[in-house]
Parts: structure tokens; sequence; C-alpha cells
């Protein structure tokens, strides 16, 4: 999965990051972050001090541990929480709302859309679970803001958003953002705004999911053992918290199983969600994100690739990330 991970991200020239995690016990089964660098040219004296320079001043950062330290704007894989706080607030995968193309953020003249403009499902009211596999902001805006700022904040917090982990390696927290409004709320709703993630923590999203609703703590060391092959101390799974109820986790699976289905190249089988964040100046590709897990296999996985992976600005997170998602769970194989 390591392997495979790694070359998905080399071989196509993409910077971002894959991390895969077992959602029973939260252990890391893959962490690739590129771009990476040869550490062979630092050792030596003859070299150390051009390597240095050309690492230090790459605009790849890569130094820098893409999978835990860097938090990036989700997009539309934060509609997870988003949905699990409107589970837990009274609304259901046949609840309706709106359908339109574009809605106005309350007490401003800005306006939302949904990608590329269009309708939800041809507009009007839809089903949550529609606007689940559509993906359509329109209608996380307008559940976002009914079930208000402080369930959304702590259902992010409840999967794991602004949280480190000890991993005995840098890792960032990511944040939810201020959400001093309204208009703010309806824009966080959907994973912009000031919302930031790892992919780290969007593989524990995805694997809280999986783990009916309870969320374990992520680790990298599984056993230290001494010279002589005795274990000095083991690495027992800790569970944080029951982020949602198994039976809000189970509505969701249903949910990421039917947004696979809508996906490019989905597959049957797999629970995912697709984002295509947008960050930076107007025309700046975007990051695509996916995250995704086997119901039948006790793996989950998510991916971002950085600034639409070489797509341009109309990189989409099904286009970009699924791909390499897909190939880490084919790695898999009966884990």
């Amino acid at each position: 999965m390591q392997e495979v991970a790694h070359r998905q991200l080399s071989a196509n020239g993409y910077e971002g990051a894959v991390v895969a995690l077992r959602p029973s016990s939260g252990e890391v089964l893959a962490l690739a972050s590129s771009p990476g660098f040869d550490p062979n040219p630092l050792t030596d004296s003859a070299t150390a001090a051009g390597a240095w320079e050309s690492v230090t001043t790459d605009p790849g950062n890569p130094l820098i541990n893409h999978a835990t330290q860097e938090t990036l704007p989700p997009g539309s894989i934060f509609k997870i929480i988003t949905t699990a706080a409107g589970l837990d607030n009274g609304y259901s995968a046949d609840s309706q709302l709106t359908g339109a193309a574009e809605i106005t953020l309350p007490g401003t003249t800005t306006t939302l859309t949904n990608y590329a403009g269009q309708t939800c499902a041809g507009g009007g009211q839809v089903s949550l679970e529609t606007a689940f596999s559509l993906s359509c902001n329109t209608a996380f805006v307008e559940m976002g803001i009914d079930v208000g700022a402080d369930a959304l904040r702590s259902a992010a917090e409840s999967f794991g958003v602004g949280e480190q982990y000890d991993l005995g390696l840098p890792v960032s927290p990511g944040s939810l953002g201020e959400l001093p409004d309204d208009a703010a709320l309806g824009q966080t709703s959907i994973g912009q705004r000031d919302v930031t993630m790892s992919a780290l923590q969007a593989a524990v999203m995805a694997a809280t999911v999986a783990n009916d609703g309870r969320r374990m703590e992520p680790y990298l060391v599984d056993r230290i053992t001494g010279t002589d092959l005795r274990e000095l101390r083991g690495n027992e799974p800790r569970e944080i918290t029951q982020a949602v109820s198994p039976e809000v986790a189970g509505e969701l699976e249903d949910l990421m199983l039917a947004s696979e289905r809508n996906t490019s190249g989905g597959r049957s089988g797999i629970a995912s969600k697709t984002g295509t964040a947008e960050h930076g100046e107007e025309g700046t590709p975007p990051h695509t994100w996916y995250v995704a897990y086997l119901p039948d296999s006790d793996v989950a996985v998510a991916v971002v690739v950085k600034d639409g992976g070489g797509f341009g600005s109309s990189a989409t997170g099904g286009q970009v990330a699924s791909p390499v998602g897909r190939a880490v769970l084919d790695a898999a194989g009966g884990q």
C-alpha cells in the first residue's frame, strides 16, 4: 500500500499526500508525501551546501510532511461532517433541501453556487441523499445554517478537526475557523472559508464512519523491541470518542456508497466522498480530495492532490484524487 501510494503521487507528478488507516485500531497502513527529496546529497560535504539550498528553496516544500503537517481547505469531503451534524439534529436521507443552482448567504448579497453553476437534479427540492451523492453546495449551505454553529462545531471536533495526534513526527491540527454569522456558517458547511484539514485528519474522518462512529487514535509504531527482539513496549488501540452513533454512521455509509456510484470511475462496494476545494485567487486550480473505505475490509484512505494535479482550474476530486485512492484500496487486498 505504501509503495502504491508513493508511486501514484510521484509517477503522476502530483504534489499532495495519501494516508491509509485501519479503522478498527487507528494503525497507519500507508503515509505518503509528495514532493519528497533525496537525503543522500545532504550527507556528502561536497554536495551538502547545494543540496540544502535546493530543498529549502523548492516551492513544493519537500521538507514538509504533506500528509500530517500541511493543512488545506477540504472542500466537499467536509460535507461528511455537516451531514453528521444534520443526522444528529433531525435530518434523514429523505429530508428535503434546496436544489437551486445558487443561494444567497444570509445578511449579504453574496451568492454561493453549485459546481459549474448547475442546479441539483434539475432544481426544486431534493433529498439529502441526492444532495450528498451529487455534492450540491446549496443544499449543504441550507442544512448547515439550519443546524447551527454549535452543532457543526461539535461534529467537527468529534471527528478530530483541530486535534493533534502524537505520532512521533510533526502534526498540524487544522481548524474549523471562526463562525461569526450565518454567512460564515454557510461557507464553512461546504468545507470552505477558514476550514483546514490534513490528509491524516481526512483519513481519520473516513475511518471513524467505517468504525461504527468510533474515532480511534492513529499510530505509526506498532511495537518497540530491544536488541534481543524482546518487546519493550507495544501500542494498544485507543478509542478517543464515539463521534456519532452506529446508526448515524450507518446512514453516512449509505450516503457515501451512493456518492461513489455518482463519482467518475465509481465502483460498487466503496463508500466515498470527493472534494474540490477553492483557494487563492480566482482561477487558481483547486485542491482535489478523495476519502473512502471498504465496508467489508478494515481499510480507509484519504488523498489530496494539490492545485489540480496539472488538470487546471476545471480539475475535480473525482477526476484527479479518486483514482489514486482506489489504487491504494486495491493494494490493500484482504487487509
